[in-house]
């Protein structure tokens, strides 16, 4: 470096306006710098998040790392003012008569906080905002951390169990007619038992459609937008509301989504006409959500294997039973009849396991 300063220097001399040629030189390696800070910035904060599997750990640093970032600043800061009070550096000058120039306004502290958050992460990506990188670095990585802890698999060793139901989900748009894969992948590639699964997957065919609200809140956005209506943080909450109770109220089966977002566009006061904007488009949005639909089932199944799951056992255990004691259902061919027939049948002796453990647990 200082080799480089020397010459530089001595270029200069020699050459003096000459040397100019050689800026763009030096322009092109600080471009090569600046393309590698936000690559940078963004795999080394989600690579060093996910490497701490420990989240207490992750809490710890995280709060010193920032504490300390707050304070010495402050420090600096203060120190500068002290410095700058005894030896009065702009003492002796008069720029009044050279006149005041408008000086433009320092955002809020409120608006830093919400610039803080990017709604358009390729956007910040594009723009190269730091800020917005980093906070969604750490939504990721923390976000990637929690799959883990709750799953206790890897993110990229649970998208390749679940990959064979995730392609039936995209091409089918049917939340209930992947189950039959569903239940399979998460026996097979993730390890969870056959009780959980056959619990928590048809249920999570029937109530949880995180696509779906998220399709549904998007487009009740989308909408307003369109017809140049201003949503307040009341009605914010009640697209939230109604959102989620469309979402569980939803049927697992193609185009049930579209259906459903009249309610939540009637909720806030948003005209119905919108709807006709999507419904052209519909059946390629149907695929995305339904995608995510089954994946967030398919999260859904570990996590009960391995946290607190006295609720769930009395459920698992009388439909293992009653799968052990019928062979003819527990052979029966992998089809979503055929594991509505199994909890048909085991329904009487689930709902008599739960009631006999909550007298158990009132006593």
């Amino acid at each position: 470096m200082l080799i480089g300063l020397g010459l530089g220097v001595l270029t200069g001399m020699l050459l003096k306006t000459d040397a100019l040629v050689l800026a763009p030189i030096g322009t092109l390696f600080l471009n090569a710098i600046k393309m590698l800070i936000v690559p940078l910035v963004f795999v080394s904060l989600v690579a060093g998040i996910t490497a701490m599997s420990d989240s207490a750990k992750l809490g710890r640093i995280s709060v010193k790392t920032i504490a300390i970032y707050l304070v010495t600043p402050a420090f600096a800061v203060s120190i500068g003012l002290l410095f700058g009070a005894l030896f009065t550096p702009g003492e002796g000058m008069n720029m009044v008569a050279s006149g005041a120039q408008d000086v433009k306004q320092a955002p809020s502290l409120m608006q830093i906080l919400v610039d803080l958050v990017p709604t358009n992460p390729v956007n910040a990506f594009a723009q190269g905002n730091i800020l917005q990188i980093i906070v969604f670095a750490i939504a990721l990585g923390v976000s990637m951390n929690m799959l883990a802890l709750l799953a206790r698999l890897s993110p990229l060793r649970f998208f390749r169990g679940v990959a064979p139901a995730l392609a039936v989900a995209f091409s089918t748009s049917s939340s209930a007619g992947t189950l039959p894969v569903s239940i399979e992948c998460a026996r097979k590639n993730l390890g969870v038992s056959q009780g959980v699964a056959g619990f928590v997957l048809p249920v999570g065919a029937t109530i949880n459609m995180d696509g779906t609200a998220i399709y549904q809140g998007v487009l009740a956005l989308f909408i307003a937008q369109a017809f140049g209506v201003e949503l307040n943080g009341a009605q914010y909450l009640m697209i939230i509301l109604t959102a989620t109770l469309a979402s569980v109220g939803t049927a697992g089966v193609p185009g049930a989504g579209l259906i459903m977002l009249g309610l939540v566009l009637t909720s806030v006061g948003l005209p119905l006409e919108g709807v006709a904007l999507i419904a052209g488009i519909d059946r390629i949005l149907d695929m995305a959500r339904t995608t995510v639909n089954v994946a967030g089932d398919l999260m859904t199944t570990p996590w009960p294997g391995t946290a607190s799951t006295s609720w769930i056992r009395p459920f698992i255990t009388a439909t293992t039973r009653s799968k052990a004691a019928n062979p003819a259902l527990h052979n029966a061919p992998s089809t979503s009849c055929s594991r509505g027939v199994v909890l048909l049948a085991c329904g009487r002796t689930s709902l008599r396991a739960l009631g006999q453990s909550a007298f158990c647990a009132s006593v």
